[in-house]
């Protein structure tokens, strides 16, 4: 299991051609995923949750559960026309996936599947509420989600005076104006309600499930050219094309700019505990009153 799956780099390369750049051998391309996403993370860990975004992409199961932001994707064995298959099976015929509706065997016959969709075909889970951001302000009764529950505000989130903020003096020495959900010894948020999909619930179901992909566009690339490069150099470290160069080139100076705060990629910000230290810094911005 990895962030990547084979198909995503069919928009990099053609997949015959990475083939013969791997031997056929798809598995030992996961070494340079895992490779490429340490790299990723070395660059933009201080600065942001790199871990929310680098999950699993896993063949979806029906007999599952799966939490808010989980990705799958639609794979099963292929059609065999010598197997009899029961309603709840599933397999891909022609790149397409498919549900058993009536026990069959022989020759494919569509009126017995429910086509769900192409192969490959990314899902994932939204999340049931916004996200928690610890510098958003809440009020009391607002709903977020949390490392998988939905907390329910008890009351709004602080509000400090000017004279409050001038008396601190250092912007990283204001408190946060808001709890972590769960956090011992706080009382803004409830409770919390677990939130999962249940085990049984079919890929259709879209009060759970979204069609789509929920991985960063560009990170994705970003990842795919570094792999790409990792992997050409298992032919000859020498004679890597210069296409994989240059996408190299360019993939590490995004890194760099995204860590230096250059550039601000779509991914989300870390959010430091209080007392941690963070990168940042300076002086309130003082208030003139006439």
């Amino acid at each position: 299991m990895a962030y990547l799956i084979y198909a995503d780099f069919k928009k990099s390369i053609q997949l015959a051609n990475l083939a013969q750049v791997i031997g056929s051998d798809a598995t030992i391309i996961n070494s340079w995923m895992l490779a490429a996403q340490e790299k990723v993370t070395s660059y933009l860990t201080q600065k942001y949750q790199t871990e929310l975004e680098f999950t699993d992409t896993r063949v979806w199961g029906a007999s599952l559960s799966y939490q808010a932001a989980d990705r799958v994707y639609l794979d099963a064995p292929d059609y065999d026309a010598n197997t009899a298959y029961t309603p709840g099976q599933y397999v891909v015929n022609t790149n397409n996936f498919y549900r058993c509706l009536a026990g069959t065997t022989g020759v494919f016959s569509p009126a017995n599947w429910q086509l769900v969709g192409p192969r490959y075909a990314l899902y994932y889970v939204a999340y049931p509420q916004p996200r928690f951001n610890i510098g958003a302000a809440y009020n009391k009764g607002d709903r977020v989600y949390y490392q998988g529950k939905v907390y329910t505000a008890l009351q709004a989130s602080a509000v400090y005076s000017d004279s409050y903020l001038l008396q601190v003096g250092k912007l990283q020495n204001i408190p946060p104006v808001n709890s972590f959900p769960g956090a011992p010894g706080y009382n803004q948020w409830d409770g919390g309600e677990p939130y999962a999909v249940p085990a049984g619930t079919l890929i259709t179901d879209t009060a759970f499930w979204t069609p789509g992909d929920n991985r960063s566009q560009q990170m994705l690339q970003i990842m795919a050219d570094l792999v790409l490069f990792y992997a050409h150099q298992r032919i000859s470290p020498m004679s890597i094309p210069e296409l994989r160069k240059e996408n190299y080139r360019e993939a590490i100076n995004w890194l760099i700019d995204a860590g230096e705060g250059n550039i601000t990629p779509n991914l989300p910000l870390r959010q430091p505990f209080a007392g941690n230290k963070i990168r940042y810094g300076g002086s309130v911005r003082s208030q003139y009153n006439y």
